[in-house]
């Protein structure tokens, strides 16, 4: 009987000493995790990382009032919302929605979808708690700090990149810096790059080369080692953002006849400027597209021996002037 107890002991004490060296090794294995961490972290792995290097320091973010996504949202509301922003006609529905900010019936937002369709839309939104919705149809957007579609956009783009390309990102931000000045609408760290996204949430016919000037502006500011001028529509880029980049870049005349040197199509309505400056619509999935630049560009910058050797991405330094 002493026996027993004493092996039970025994067993308990063995148990107890694996259990403390458990924990013990735990800890040790955590704290190993922090220091590697912080060390991936100043090697340059991060965003904030990669723009103190630039000298450049955030001075504001987007007030999150301005964005329809907002925190007090359930996740499973912020989940819905984000597969329904993949939609363009939803999307195309949100900006109708915000300009009238109220109606009589969600019938009368169909310019883009049908009735049926309008109708889905406003109940999903209805159970987001962003709008309020009465009986008889009518209805009234709940977010009154809403007045634009764009920085809601801006937040979809940033967590594409979150979430499909597993990359930090931020949206809305600014820096105090000299002129260009103006909002970054987009940043984000991908496999220790910087990039950088304008995103417009308007057709082509209303954005003015002044527009496209500022971004250009602001690319100089931030060197990016890859920048993205997004337009969220359907329609070319062609008939006026390429005409309009190519003759920012310095090369013919816009309306002169004579075929585009410098921005070279990628495929479909993707263009680039030797693989480091792209302008692209949202035609087919936005998604889609945004991972065809960035493919493309890590292609572009692979070691792979190509037809003139090593390194065959040679970059002109008035790429991005």
């Amino acid at each position: 009987m002493k026996r027993e107890n004493s092996c039970e002991v025994g067993v308990c004490l063995g148990m107890h000493v694996t259990r403390r060296m458990l924990r013990a090794q735990n800890a040790l294995i955590a704290r190993r995790l922090a220091r590697l961490e912080r060390a991936v972290t100043r090697l340059g792995g991060g965003i904030h990382q990669m723009l103190r290097r630039r000298g450049l320091k955030l001075h504001r973010k987007i007030a999150p009032e301005r964005l329809l996504v907002h925190r007090g949202m359930s996740p499973q509301a912020k989940e819905e919302f984000y597969r329904l922003m993949h939609s363009y006609s939803f999307r195309l529905w949100l900006r109708d929605l915000i300009k009238l900010r109220q109606g009589e019936a969600p019938e009368a937002i169909c310019s883009y979808c049908s009735a049926a369709s309008s109708r889905q839309y406003m109940d999903a939104l209805s159970q987001m708690g962003l709008v309020e919705t009465s009986r008889g149809g009518s209805w009234r957007l709940l977010r009154e700090g809403v007045t634009s579609f764009g920085e809601t956009l801006e937040w979809f783009v940033a967590e594409i990149f979150r979430r499909e390309f597993c990359a930090q990102a931020i949206h809305g931000v600014s820096f105090r810096s000299p002129p260009p000045g103006g909002d970054f609408d987009v940043l984000a760290a991908v496999e220790g790059l910087l990039v950088y996204v304008e995103c417009k949430s308007s057709p082509p016919r209303g954005i003015e080369e002044e527009e496209v000037a500022g971004f250009l502006g602001r690319c100089r500011l931030l060197a990016p080692h890859l920048a993205l001028f997004l337009v969220d529509t359907h329609l070319r880029m062609l008939d006026k953002m390429v005409p309009i980049l190519e003759e920012l870049l310095g090369g013919a005349p816009r309306d002169s006849g004579v075929i585009p040197q410098k921005v070279q199509r990628l495929e479909r309505e993707i263009f680039h400027v030797q693989h480091r400056l792209y302008v692209l619509n949202s035609g087919r999935r936005l998604a889609g597209n945004l991972r065809c630049c960035l493919m493309d560009f890590l292609r572009e910058q692979s070691c792979v021996p190509g037809a003139i050797g090593l390194g065959t991405a040679r970059l002109d330094e008035k790429a991005l002037i």
